[in-house]
């Protein structure tokens, strides 16, 4: 049962993914398809929030006739600003795969931080890839909104560090 094969995480470059067994999905998701692809225009956001993290499902199950001697292959999602020309990809190093007649679920969540942002208005298409032999039977996915973060770091010409823009919190160590 579930106790011999626990649920474990795995976390590499900024991403956090998780495969168990079923076809549950936890938590809610803006963005689903039947497919393997999604395409969407992030909405708008006020000043006071950006997108700092991408939450991306997959359920997926063997084909009927797949071959007993596949072996697993990478499994990889892709994400595609169209309105900046740029695109990310992760390739987990680890995977689940599912017995006969079973459903796998694949959860990752992505921390979008400065270098990988999606701004309102962009046009983004986000998809999954796997070998031949699983076909994607579910794919969703959704934005994470995060506060801005209220402070400004500024360096003065002698090294001193302003945080939060009040001149009372000088730090004078480069001094």
């Amino acid at each position: 049962g579930d106790d011999l094969n626990p649920v474990q995480g795995l976390y590499e470059r900024g991403v956090f993914s998780t495969f168990f067994s079923g076809d549950e999905v936890p938590g809610q998701f803006s963005h689903k398809s039947g497919g393997s692809s999604i395409s969407f225009t992030v909405p708008l956001l006020d000043n006071y929030h950006r997108i700092g993290g991408l939450k991306v499902f997959a359920v997926y199950t063997k084909h009927a006739n797949d071959s007993p001697w596949a072996l697993p292959g990478p499994m990889i999602t892709r994400v595609r600003n169209k309105s900046k020309g740029l695109k990310w990809i992760y390739a987990p190093s680890h995977c689940g795969i599912p017995g006969k007649g079973e459903d796998m679920t694949w959860l990752s969540h992505w921390n979008l931080e400065e270098e990988v942002h999606l701004d309102g208005g962009d046009q983004v298409a986000v998809s999954v890839v796997m070998e031949p032999w699983l076909l994607v039977k579910e794919f969703g996915i959704q934005l994470v909104q995060k506060l801005q973060s209220t402070q400004h770091k500024t360096i003065d010409p002698y090294n001193a560090v302003c945080v939060s823009g009040h001149p009372d919190e000088i730090n004078q160590e480069g001094l």
